[in-house]
């Protein structure tokens, strides 16, 4: 099972939980209007499917997401909260469970203007093309997708605006092809 998702997310105030948000959200009603990383990947885990590989293209840092133009995209700009949320982590006990997230806590995820999408999933859709088959052997692991988003994403997010760095929980030796 592939599960992706590109938008906004934020931590809640006190740390304890984080949320993709919809663009109309408001900062004050995330709990309502949001819906928890925290029971997304529970309730994936519950499912015990065979494999379960999770594409997040949202920061969780509380800010926005910025443009090769610097402008910040999404309601977060205003006030940035800088606290590192407590995640369920199914990938720790669970082998057939990995997740692949745009940046590392406290960064903003990129826009990669000229292709009109994130930065992130600019590279993960060319990484899933066959680009990241970096040994030429006709698959992708979950590591090479990885390497190859981490050394893309992280040199070009220097040239658009800020490092970004992305981050891999789970078996990289899976075969995602």
């Amino acid at each position: 099972m592939y599960v992706y998702y590109s938008g906004h997310g934020i931590p809640a105030a006190d740390g304890g939980d984080v949320y993709m948000l919809p663009v109309d959200s408001k900062m004050r009603l995330i709990e309502k209007q949001g819906y928890s990383l925290n029971t997304l990947f529970e309730q994936l885990d519950k499912l015990q499917a065979k494999s379960t590989t999770v594409f997040i293209d949202a920061c969780f840092s509380g800010l926005g997401k910025f443009s090769q133009s610097g402008t910040p995209l999404n309601l977060m700009q205003t006030k940035g909260v800088k606290v590192k949320p407590l995640l369920y982590q199914p990938w720790l006990l669970n082998s057939s469970f990995r997740v692949f997230t745009s940046s590392s806590v406290g960064q903003a995820a990129l826009v990669l203007d000229e292709a009109r999408t994130g930065l992130f999933t600019y590279f993960l859709a060319m990484g899933l093309r066959g680009k990241a088959d970096l040994n030429g052997d006709g698959h992708v692991t979950a590591g090479e997708l990885y390497r190859y988003i981490y050394s893309n994403v992280s040199e070009n997010s220097k040239k658009i605006y800020q490092e970004q760095i992305p981050c891999f929980y789970g078996d990289d030796s899976f075969i995602l092809y």
